[in-house]
């Protein structure tokens, strides 16, 4: 119950935090630790996506999209793109 009622509880967040446990080398009795470790801070799990499996553009795309604080036009993402 700590892990599905915990405030950063998610599907994806789980399914990352299982597929990383095998190469994290903490050992088997820490898993449960280690979810909810993840799951306080998950910026080890995000930054291996971000830095490993997104492109360049994809990258780009993410950082403007996240620092845009409002709706934004898809002509003036575009923008925002490109420069």
């Amino acid at each position: 119950m700590d892990v599905i009622q915990h405030a950063n509880f998610n599907p994806r967040i789980i399914e990352l935090v299982t597929a990383n446990f095998g190469n994290s080398g903490v050992k088997d009795e820490l898993f449960f630790e280690y979810v909810l470790n993840s799951l306080d801070d998950p910026r080890e799990l995000w930054e291996r996506i971000f830095e490993s499996q997104l492109s360049v553009a994809e990258r780009s795309l993410l950082l403007v999209l996240a620092t845009i604080r409002t709706r934004v036009e898809l002509r003036d993402l575009h923008r925002a793109l490109n420069y």
